[in-house]
């Protein structure tokens, strides 16, 4: 074990010592060979508990390089969660880290406090000049190691997000510190918490979010109704436990450069899921724009938080919404109900079509395992935005995963997103979304 990994167990050494109950976790300390058996009997010779983990502790110092994640994982899986995002704020406060912890709603952060921190997700910023501030590096990374007490938890900063004033430019919600435990949700609270048919979701924050929003174009139409759709999401998923990162108005490169970054970003590592959410004008053929007119392709973004790219992310879900056209066909469909909206503009931009090919298809399933793309419009056709509320397939998921998280896993919730989305009517043109699925356990997204 690393240096660096057995000074954060010497700083977590007091919490575990008052909260491990071995037994909890013996055979995953077996099953993943942290210990041997004999081993295991010499520690648990020990008459009193405190003792056991203790000597505990000790050993496992010395039990190789990968004890450490071992470790980490047999506490997740023995019903000690909370211990193993105690040890994970320890590494992050280290390590300097910016980690926002527990995702609590805007609205319950305390106004007395005034302390700013890093912006979520801090290191993923991408230096790009001329799009406003959309690439700027808001805030640094600690830049010196922070030492923290054994004291009890509930004297520790909890990062919350808070609310951003403006959606051009940066856009990115900052986190202040606030030293009290009233807005740590006890995990008897959550939905689902992960089994041989589910998806763990017990990490703290559940899983990372980066909105990526692109309103002003450099040749291109604006797409009013976009901040809308930016706030929402937002808000719902640092209401159901993510951290969330948005940045807005970003350059085809921009965007490549930001998802590289976050697929190397180390606190995969710690969190049980990701989402990618992109908002921009779309072409034919599954390409997304960015403001000075190149384009990504859809398999450019999945491609690099697949199993060959992104270890982080091994056995993870991951959820990639993509509100854009996907070509100029208008969809026409029965009398639905009609949404009550000033304009309603299509995310279509018309640019000479690209050779033909299926970007869901460029890769064997297995390499995408445990991802699910959800578009909001089929192969071809226009996505229709309201210049005042944001898009119809944002504003349906917005609505049904705040009503469905804790009940339904995901896969059931964009069924009813499809169902409220093609209800909608404009001009006797309608719009259906598509899901591409390769997950392989039910996924719950577990609200606070």
């Amino acid at each position: 074990m690393d240096e660096a990994h057995k000074e954060i167990l010497r700083k977590s050494r007091v919490k575990i010592v008052e909260d491990l109950l071995i037994d909890d976790i013996l055979d995953k300390l077996l099953e993943k060979e942290v210990f041997t058996a004999m081993m295991l009997e010499y520690i648990m010779a020990e008459k009193a508990r405190p003792d056991q983990v203790r000597k505990l502790i000790d050993n496992l110092q010395r039990r190789g390089p990968d004890a450490y994640d071992k470790f980490i994982l047999c506490l997740r899986e023995g019903g000690h969660a909370h211990l193993a995002n105690y040890i994970l704020n320890t590494e992050a406060e280290l390590r300097g880290w910016s980690l926002p912890y527990n995702g609590t709603s805007r609205n319950s952060v305390s106004e007395q406090s005034s302390q700013t921190m890093e912006p979520i997700l801090s290191l993923l910023h991408v230096q790009e000049t001329g799009h406003g501030n959309a690439g700027q590096n808001m805030a640094d990374t600690r830049g010196e190691l922070e030492s923290m007490d054994d004291s009890d938890d509930s004297n520790q900063n909890t990062f919350i997000p808070v609310q951003d004033t403006q959606m051009e430019g940066d856009a990115v919600p900052y986190i202040v510190a606030l030293s009290t435990s009233q807005y740590i949700t006890e995990s008897s609270n959550k939905g689902y918490t992960g089994g041989k048919e589910q998806y763990s979701m017990e990490s703290n924050p559940r899983g990372l979010v980066l909105i990526i929003n692109n309103r002003e174009f450099d040749k291109q139409k604006p797409r009013p109704g976009t901040e809308y759709d930016g706030t929402m999401l937002r808000d719902m998923f640092i209401h159901l436990g993510f951290a969330v990162d948005q940045i807005c108005d970003l350059t085809a490169f921009g965007m490549k450069e930001k998802l590289k970054h976050l697929a190397e970003y180390p606190m995969l590592h710690y969190v049980d899921s990701l989402v990618v959410v992109i908002l921009s004008h779309g072409l034919k053929d599954d390409t997304v724009c960015g403001v000075d007119g190149s384009v990504v392709k859809y398999d450019e973004i999945t491609e690099l938080f697949d199993s060959k790219n992104c270890p982080l992310l091994h056995h993870k879900p991951k959820l990639f919404i993509i509100n854009a056209c996907r070509g100029d066909k208008e969809n026409t469909g029965s009398q639905g109900s009609s949404i009550q909206a000033d304009r309603v503009d299509p995310d279509i931009v018309v640019i000479p079509p690209r050779p033909k090919g299926n970007a869901f298809q460029s890769q064997p399933i297995p390499t995408l395992q445990d991802m699910v793309i959800a578009a909001s419009t089929l192969p071809g056709h226009v996505s229709w935005r309201d210049d005042n509320k944001g898009s119809w397939f944002i504003q349906a998921i917005v609505e049904v995963f705040q009503e469905f998280s804790k009940t339904h896993h995901i896969l059931d919730m964009l069924v009813r997103v499809n169902r409220r989305v093609a209800q909608n009517l404009h001009k006797n043109k309608v719009q259906l979304p598509q899901s591409i699925n390769m997950l392989t356990k039910d996924w719950f997204l577990n609200p606070i």
